[in-house]
């Protein structure tokens, strides 16, 4: 068999003899007929047995993705594995082989996918399927989602084996690189997203915006959108800065800027301090709302000092006070309990 193999992966099934076969085995030809009646046969019984190889890849994505907590790590781990596993030369030359001869062996060729790729094909959606009811993938066809991930990771290395015959061991670096960026490339398309935030939205009818909406609930139904959107999102948005007097049963957030501006301005030095950021994330919080805080980048992506200064000033307050606002309730006295002093540090009220 592994002559046989030689034999029809160097020179094809077309330019192979029984009787190179044999010289190469060192065995007479009899003896090859005696176990294989014909060179078809003996071809179909090389390239099923192959097969059985794919239970080593079948294996590799249930062990990759059985209990997956972190899926862009484990369907990384698993796409290194995966790529590196079918760009060997003796895979590639295999497939090949078999696509050559596909109109000559129409059966052999589907049996062989069927038994081979189909198999890790299935067992991917199987998976892909369990992460999309765990919200850690949005795949409404599990199945095409597998296609998809296989298409994305074999497109460019596997074509440029198949059309140049250059079957020589990829770099682990290489296979490194073409898995990760297709991975990156599925879970733009397939990841979760959490929240989708429109902001007003001038000049825009209704029936639009409900477009929009309707477009993010068929392709991503767990994610939340806001308020703002001229249409009914999935919690309320308050003016830009403005606090609510009362507390709200709803879901609602705050937009606001630390100092006056969204994005970055040279001369627009008035910030907030780290009790006034204090103050507010907690009257916020007490009466139910989530503090969307911006920062406003400078032109090479830098924070500004001042914001950092003051966001770990705050973030250290938070390390040490943090469980009376990290999951807090509403407040059960009603209205607002204190308001800022002249020196931006909270005033508290008993």
């Amino acid at each position: 068999m592994e002559a046989a193999t030689t034999a029809f992966l160097s020179r094809g099934y077309l330019g192979t003899s029984m009787d190179e076969i044999a010289a190469m085995a060192a065995v007479s030809k009899r003896t090859v007929y005696q176990h294989f009646v014909e060179k078809e046969r003996l071809f179909t019984e090389i390239v099923l047995a192959t097969t059985d190889e794919v239970d080593e890849v079948v294996r590799l994505v249930a062990e990759s993705l059985a209990d997956s907590k972190d899926v862009k790590e484990d369907l990384t781990e698993l796409a290194r594995r995966f790529l590196g596993a079918l760009m060997q030369p003796r895979v590639l030359q295999l497939r090949r082989l078999i696509i050559a001869n596909a109109d000559l062996f129409p059966d052999l060729g589907r049996a062989w996918y069927e038994r081979g790729f189909q198999r890790v094909l299935g067992t991917l959606a199987t998976h892909f399927q369990r992460l999309t009811e765990q919200g850690q993938l949005q795949a409404a066809d599990p199945v095409v989602a597998a296609h998809h991930f296989v298409g994305l990771l074999l497109w460019m290395p596997m074509n440029q084996a198949m059309f140049t015959g250059d079957y020589e061991p990829r770099a682990e670096a290489d296979i490194a690189g073409d898995a990760d960026s297709a991975v990156g490339a599925f879970l733009t398309g397939y990841g979760p997203v959490a929240l989708i935030w429109f902001d007003t939205p001038r000049m825009m009818t209704g029936g639009r915006a409900q477009r929009f909406a309707d477009i993010v609930r068929s392709l991503q139904p767990a994610t939340l959108i806001d308020g703002r959107l001229g249409t009914e999102g999935d919690y309320r948005s308050t003016g830009d800065n403005v606090i609510p007097h009362e507390v709200s049963g709803e879901a609602w957030e705050v937009p606001a800027t630390i100092n006056h501006t969204w994005g970055y301005r040279k001369d627009d030095t008035d910030w907030k301090s780290p009790g006034q950021i204090a103050f507010k994330l907690i009257d916020i919080v007490s009466k139910g709302g989530n503090y969307l805080l911006n920062i406003g980048p400078m032109a090479d992506g830098v924070i500004p000092q001042p914001s950092q200064d003051i966001l770990r000033t705050v973030g250290r307050w938070l390390q040490v006070n943090g469980e009376a606002v990290y999951g807090a309730g509403r407040t059960p006295f009603g209205d607002e309990l204190g308001e800022a002093s002249s020196s931006g540090r909270p005033r508290r009220s008993f």
